[in-house]
Formats: structure tokens, sequence, C-alpha cells
């Protein structure tokens, strides 16, 4: 229970029955004219001797105290459980629910965008598709230096400008002879130096 709800007091512990509360019943004469050997059977026997104190009106008075004692306390419990711990029961499932429910649907979404990263991963990253890229890199750069070259054929050029021109197309050609390397490595799956 949550400590916003008021306890309802349950009814106090029926303490058991004394002798002195049942008031010590008289033998009726009939039974003291019997023999003494059926008063002893009579004294002995303890379904006579409950059925006799089940006549007594201390006992039929505790014994009615008793009952309504237990009918109030079984009418308390009840609202509690009916007005209390039902209500609260559900309000407590209703929430899980809803978080079951919310879960749901985030694992749902999570496997939709797992699954969107995949393909995306494995159009853009497969082992075949990044070779033909590095290819159409190393496709590129042979094609500046060639453009390198073909500038210096077309037009009359300082020395200074032969002197970068070079340097340019030197380090083009160094670069495309490196990935050129690096590509037939990986394609012969040798990738270290």
């Amino acid at each position: 229970m949550s400590s916003e709800t008021p306890q309802i007091p349950l009814p106090q512990t029926v303490s058991p029955l004394s002798a002195q509360e049942l008031n010590f019943f008289p033998l009726p004469k009939q039974l003291e004219s019997l023999p003494t050997k059926t008063f002893e059977e009579f004294v002995n026997n303890e379904e006579l001797i409950q059925g006799y104190i089940h006549q007594l009106e201390a006992y039929k008075s505790k014994l009615k105290e008793l009952q309504e004692r237990a009918s109030q306390a079984s009418s308390l419990l009840q609202s509690e459980i009916n007005d209390t711990l039902i209500p609260q029961y559900q309000d407590v499932s209703n929430k899980i629910n809803q978080r079951i429910k919310t879960l749901t649907q985030l694992h749902n979404e999570f496997l939709n965008l797992e699954t969107i990263q995949y393909q995306t991963m494995s159009s853009t990253f497969n082992e075949e598709l990044l070779k033909h890229k590095f290819r159409k890199l190393i496709e590129r750069n042979d094609e500046e230096s060639r453009d390198l070259v073909k500038n210096i054929n077309s037009s009359e050029v300082t020395d200074e400008q032969l002197v970068d021109t070079l340097e340019s197309f030197k380090q083009s050609r160094k670069t495309y002879h490196f990935k050129k390397e690096k590509l037939n490595r990986w394609e012969e799956q040798r990738v270290s130096g």
C-alpha cells in the first residue's frame, strides 16, 4: 500500500475465553443422581461436555461476539481490498502495460533503424564497392598527372613554372603509384606494408 492512503484500523484481537467468564456451570440435578460410574463417563466423554458447554449462555454470547468481530474484520478487509488495493493494482498494471507498449514500440523502431543501418552500410561499405571507388580515385589521379604533362606541351612556360609543374607531376605520380600498389595488395589480400 502507498503511504498516501489512510490505514483502516482492524478490530482488536479476540482474547481467549477464561474460566471466570464462563461462570462455572451448575450441573443439572439429574447428573447428581447418576451413579458415580455413569457420572465419570459423562465427565470423560468430550462430546457430551462440548454439547453441554455449547448450550451455556456465556458460551453463546462469546461465540456471537467472535462472529460479529470476524464479520467486521471481513467487511473491513473486503472494503480495503475493493476500495484501495484493487484500484492501486489496476493503476500499477496499467502503468506496466503502457511501459511494455512503449518498450515494444522502441524495440520495433530499433529493429527498423538497425535494418536501415545495415542496408546503408552494406551498400556504401561493401568491399567491392570500396575497391571500385578506390580504382576511380587512382584513375582520377592518373588523369591529373597526364593533364599536367599536356599543359606543359600546350603553351610556353617559364623555367619557374616548369619546375613547379614537374614537382606537381612528380608528387602526383608518386601518389598514383602509391595508391596503385595499395590496390594491388588489397586485391591480393596482402594488407601489411
